[in-house]
């Protein structure tokens, strides 16, 4: 909400339940057709924050160099399932799991940093897996992730039951992190997708620092001082 009323404060405006059919670039502006919208909105500078692949969709008539690069992400999966317990499952915050014979990436007890006591004294807990959206596990269905989970779980922390449990909910997206192979520096995207006109920010290009909120906002501020070095803000 603070953001919003600031973006609004410098004139700016946020457009809630759009979605994005097709961003061309015209003689002077970059026009952007949305599903909800009869008429283009026309812009002198347009930058994406989605993945490459979103971008690749929308985005019109980008170079070949550029399309290429962005064509080149590979992107991992992930599974969060995420658990109301009535109590503590143990008292360490972030267990990453290196054991290959359990199929999780690791825990997140997150009432072990921000206390329980903001939470009406339950206790939450992340259990998420990194993975291919065609690993067989993507596709199956929550109530199998969940005992599956849940027996993981148990192995960990020994004194964890599924009466613990109040409620859960599960999250899933196919593009949550891009895969840094060998030489990725020479691969990864630029800022411009096509130059003066559309550039893109995205996870793809915090190497090779690690995707999170902070390398995001470093970059966004990077991408910004691009923009006005180069007198296009």
């Amino acid at each position: 909400d603070a953001l919003v009323k600031s973006i609004g404060e410098l004139n700016g405006n946020v457009f809630f339940n759009k979605h994005i059919e097709e961003i061309n670039v015209g003689d002077k502006v970059v026009k952007v057709r949305t599903r909800e919208d009869i008429e283009e909105r026309e812009y002198d500078l347009v930058v994406t924050a989605v993945d490459t692949r979103e971008t690749l969709r929308i985005v019109k008539d980008i170079p070949r160099e550029n399309a290429n690069k962005l064509r080149s992400i590979e992107y991992y999966g992930v599974i969060c399932m995420v658990l109301l317990l009535k109590d503590p499952l143990g008292n360490i915050y972030w267990l990453n799991n290196a054991d290959m014979d359990m199929r999780i990436s690791g825990i997140v007890e997150h009432t072990n940093f921000i206390g329980p006591e903001f939470y009406n004294n339950k206790h939450i807990a992340y259990v998420f897996k990194y993975l291919s959206p065609e690993d067989t596990l993507y596709g199956n269905s929550e109530d199998e992730i969940y005992k599956y989970f849940c027996k993981c779980m148990k192995k960990i922390y020994q004194g964890f039951d599924d009466s613990q449990v109040i409620t859960y909910n599960f999250y899933k997206t196919s593009k949550a992190t891009p895969v840094y192979k060998g030489a990725y520096s020479r691969t990864m995207p630029s800022f411009e997708v096509v130059p003066g006109k559309i550039y893109m920010l995205n996870t793809s290009q915090i190497y090779p620092e690690d995707r999170n909120l902070n390398n995001g906002i470093k970059l966004a501020n990077r991408l910004v001082s691009k923009l006005k070095k180069a007198e296009i803000l």
